[in-house]
């Protein structure tokens, strides 16, 4: 019924059900139909027969709470409507595998519930006016390909890293000021699309090593930002480069929005109580390269911990690049020149103490990773614990 001009969908479930036409696992391609809204849909238009729904280049610019009764729908591509505000009815739609929500006019994302969506497998927000992506993407366990182009996303949250199935993420033309410094221990990541993100200066440390070491992984990030004048005069002299807090080139350093303090490798600092603190409950949450979980009574004591807390401590800012710690507030940065893909490239790394960082100076291969074993960049990943 492509370009044939339909009221809303409710009409047109009723007519096809009159006449006998809809059966199960109907598939309705209804693209440019000048359609405005779907409608007061009802059990008796036999909505739960449809499987997918193509609605692209209408005019849709919200969704009833009746959406519901589409409950085995499995795919919808609303792409080119008017959606302003995000439908939170879709996500009553358990069976939904791909979502298609591009080229709207959605302002931001409301917070994931964490049954939300079990089988989702693809979701494209491309070319929205989206700024902030929620911490609760992580819930998403399914979520195998992800598209976020075109959008004034500054920064993304460091739980996408607990998306342990996305093969393919699409970043392109973002206002990024930094990536997840954990985006280099995705071990499903297999494409990495980041184009055209002219405020990014940095890539993370673990990315770089994932990107020389672990193949198969490829990664686009041209016409990306650079460094100012300080450290790229600093870059031209050495390879390796130590950041005092004090410098000029820790005024120019964009780091993760966690991190609050700067470690000094020239003055006897050490980290704060409230790094040392996370780091400490952090442990409850840890899960070995073996596969063991924690001991019982640090399941007990992670349960008891509120729930603020829970998502704070079981998702770390990063993983130290010598010894694969945690680190939450408070970091010693590295910043290394490199040559990658014939591009100059600038990396970010975080060390979570002195000694690591001063390793990692007097050698700058002492990143923790065995090339002769193959081994992944992160030895063990923490888990977050979905909210009780």
């Amino acid at each position: 019924l492509n370009q044939e001009r339909i009221k809303d969908l409710s009409q047109l479930l009723a007519q096809l059900s009159e006449s006998d036409k809809l059966a199960g696992n109907a598939k309705l391609y209804l693209k440019g139909c000048c359609m405005e809204t779907l409608g007061d849909l009802t059990p008796a238009q036999h909505p739960h027969c449809i499987s997918l729904l193509h609605m692209p280049n209408n005019l849709v610019v919200k969704l009833p709470e009746s959406t519901f009764l589409l409950c085995n729908l499995t795919e919808l591509n609303l792409c080119g409507n008017r959606l302003v505000e995000f439908p939170t009815v879709l996500f009553r739609l358990a069976l939904l595998s791909k979502l298609n929500l591009g080229h709207n006019a959605l302002c931001s994302l409301p917070h994931i519930p964490a049954n939300a969506w079990p089988e989702l497998e693809v979701l494209m927000l491309y070319s929205n006016g989206i700024s902030q992506l929620p911490s609760s993407i992580c819930y998403l366990k399914s979520l195998v390909y992800l598209s976020l182009d075109a959008n004034p996303i500054e920064s993304l949250p460091r739980q996408i890293c607990y998306l342990h199935r996305l093969k393919s993420l699409y970043i392109s033309s973002l206002e990024l000021l930094y990536l997840p410094q954990c985006l280099g221990s995705m071990r499903s990541l297999q494409n990495l699309f980041a184009d055209s993100n002219s405020r990014l200066a940095y890539i993370p440390g673990s990315l770089l090593q994932r990107w020389d070491r672990l193949p198969p992984f490829q990664s686009y990030m041209y016409r990306c930002g650079k460094l100012g004048p300080p450290a790229q005069a600093l870059a031209t002299h050495c390879s390796l480069s130590v950041v005092n807090p004090l410098s000029d080139v820790a005024s120019c350093l964009i780091l993760p929005g966690e991190i609050s303090t700067i470690g000094d490798c020239y003055a006897n600092c050490v980290p704060s109580l409230e790094e040392l603190a996370l780091r400490t409950v952090h442990r409850c949450f840890v899960v070995s390269s073996s596969g063991q979980s924690p001991d019982p009574t640090a399941a007990v004591f992670q349960q008891r911990l509120p729930r603020p807390l829970q998502e704070l401590a079981g998702c770390p800012t990063a993983l130290c690049i010598v010894c694969h710690s945690a680190v939450f507030v408070f970091a010693f940065p590295v910043v290394c020149y490199s040559e990658l893909d014939r591009m100059a490239t600038f990396e970010l790394s975080l060390a979570c103490s002195r000694a690591c960082h001063a390793q990692l100076l007097s050698n700058p291969c002492a990143s923790g990773y065995d090339a002769a074993k193959n081994e992944d960049v992160s030895v063990w990943l923490p888990v977050l614990v979905p909210p009780l």
